[in-house]
């Protein structure tokens, strides 16, 4: 079980600025919260994904996500 500091300091990384520390609190949340996290988590590794590329495998791999699904996320971050 997580203790609260554990829990705040851990939501406190899904705002970090850099991309890649949001993308591995939140999966490291969806692992454990899995889907009672899933809005904060899914909001930060999309916003996550649509500043840098490079994060695509780990967020599709946290979220385990279908190929439709992918490929429209993939579209949605693409615009």
């Amino acid at each position: 079980m997580l203790t609260m500091l554990t829990m705040l300091t851990m939501l406190t990384m899904l705002t970090a600025g850099y991309e890649w520390t949001r993308v591995y609190a939140a999966a490291a949340l969806w692992e454990i919260g899995g889907a009672a996290e899933a809005p904060a988590v899914v909001e930060t590794l999309l916003a996550a994904w649509a500043e840098n590329d490079a994060t695509s495998n780990h967020v599709l791999a946290c979220l385990s996500l279908s190929f439709h699904l992918c490929l429209f996320l993939w579209c949605r971050v693409r615009g």
